[in-house]
């Protein structure tokens, strides 16, 4: 899991809770640094801050998906304006938390997205095998 975040207290209390339900963290306070982290390493899901320095979340993110990067993103931000999520759905997040929040929301939230992302997996294999099977059948007869 990689937490991007700016807010010191906010990125220790995510991380603490993070660790507590389980999960391996990596953490980052601005865009560039998660840009070279997610290049640098493969995560099963990122929560990351609309608000950073030096890059801002939304481009990160633009990013992150332009370059063909899949993970579950969960974005977090203070910002209360609907345009700020949609801004964030349209550059490719998969969930939205307004700061500030309730940490069982946010591990909830993460658990869900890592659950579609196997699921996923699991429904390309199963289409795969399945193509494979028909193709095998058309060329016994």
């Amino acid at each position: 899991m990689l937490v991007v975040e700016d807010n010191d207290e906010v990125r220790a209390l995510l991380r603490q809770a993070l660790r507590s339900a389980g999960f391996e963290v990596d953490e980052v306070s601005n865009g560039e640094d998660a840009l070279q982290r997610i290049a640098d390493r493969l995560y099963d899901a990122v929560i990351l801050d609309i608000g950073l320095p030096v890059m801002d979340g939304v481009s990160v993110l633009e990013n992150w998906r332009r370059d063909g990067r899949k993970m579950p993103v969960l974005i977090l931000t203070a910002r209360d304006r609907w345009s700020d999520q949609v801004a964030g759905f349209d550059a490719g997040a998969d969930d939205y938390v307004a700061k500030p929040f309730h940490m069982e929301e946010v591990l909830a939230k993460v658990r869900i997205q890592i659950q579609l992302q196997v699921h996923k997996r699991q429904l390309k294999q199963q289409v795969l095998e399945l193509r494979q099977a028909k193709e095998a059948a058309e060329e016994a007869r």
